[in-house]
């Protein structure tokens, strides 16, 4: 048998390596498979410790690069809503009793022909006219009413 540190060619009933005075432990396939670990040398645990380390970052990165995604489609919907309020306002002062959508206001030219009419999750914004004008995204799970809408609203006269 050999010895796991120094080598030393042991015979199965020594218990001290003489070669190094260590004691061994086990049978011999126990001892060549600790042999063949050791002269693979910690590369293989450094490279996994590595890839892991890499692994861990990426799945942090993902999750605020998602977070963040979030945000600055919230952001964004608020601020084509803050947009579109005013110029719907309008339409209605030059409309009595009528209601514009997104397409009549582009259509009228009252948006330019360039302007997305859909919020950040695609949806068309709404407009609802009642007491008062309201412009509405319906927000990341895209059913209206929800407590993720997007409002603006504002005075018709």
């Amino acid at each position: 048998m050999t010895c796991v540190v120094c080598a030393y060619e042991i015979s199965l009933k020594d218990a001290l390596c003489p070669g190094c005075g260590r004691f061994v432990i086990g049978d011999l396939s126990n001892l060549e498979q600790v042999r063949r670990m050791r002269t693979r040398g910690p590369g293989g645990m450094i490279a996994c410790a590595v890839v892991g380390g890499v692994l861990s970052v990426l799945a942090v990165v993902a999750i605020e690069s998602r977070d963040c995604e979030r945000t600055i489609r919230r952001s964004q919907a608020k601020n084509d809503v803050s947009a579109i309020l005013p110029v719907a306002d309008k339409w209605v002062a030059d409309h009595p009793g009528q209601c514009p959508t997104m397409k009549r206001l582009r259509d009228d030219k009252e948006l330019s022909a360039g302007s997305k009419l859909t919020d950040p999750w695609d949806r068309t914004y709404r407009i609802e006219c009642q007491e008062s004008i309201a412009v509405i995204s319906d927000g990341p799970d895209r059913r209206a009413g929800t407590a993720d809408d997007i409002h603006g609203t504002g005075p018709t006269e």
